[in-house]
């Protein structure tokens, strides 16, 4: 993004995550629009420090399709300030990744962590050498085990 003129430009891969149409004004003030707003407040507050302290950033935040509202997605966003001959940040240059994959994949494994967790049956995981590295509580239960933590 251009601090001067407010005006962004990014690559075609980020309007196929955003679902950005040919027509989309670019400018300061568009982007929130393609943001939930506690979400563009996040990224708000990031291009601040950013621009103020001269300082990275990098977030994960859900995001809505621009077409369909409906659609959820899960996006990584990074950014770095990048200075003018002046010495003044002048942009602030960065990447957009789409995690939505990624955050399916971690909401799975919490699921069946939990699953596992609260079992009545007892659930033994070992590593390749069969050395025991976790097991839930009714394993501790039935061996008569506490845990200590």
């Amino acid at each position: 993004m251009d601090l001067l003129t407010g005006a962004w430009s990014n690559s075609p891969i980020i309007d196929q995550i955003f679902e950005i149409p040919d027509d989309f004004a670019k400018d300061i003030n568009s982007w929130q629009n393609l943001l939930s707003p506690e979400n563009a407040q996040v990224v708000v507050d990031e291009f601040y420090k950013c621009k103020v302290f001269n300082r990275s950033f990098k977030t994960d935040l859900k995001i809505t399709s621009y077409r369909d509202r409906s659609l959820e997605k899960w996006i990584s966003i990074s950014g770095a300030p990048v200075k003018a001959a002046t010495g003044d940040i002048r942009f602030i240059r960065g990447t957009i990744q789409d995690i939505s994959d990624r955050k399916a994949f971690e909401k799975e494994i919490e699921k069946l962590s939990l699953v596992a967790k609260r079992a009545s049956n007892c659930v033994v995981i070992t590593d390749p050498e069969l050395r025991i590295t976790w097991v839930n509580d009714s394993f501790l239960r039935l061996f008569g085990i506490y845990r200590d933590w």
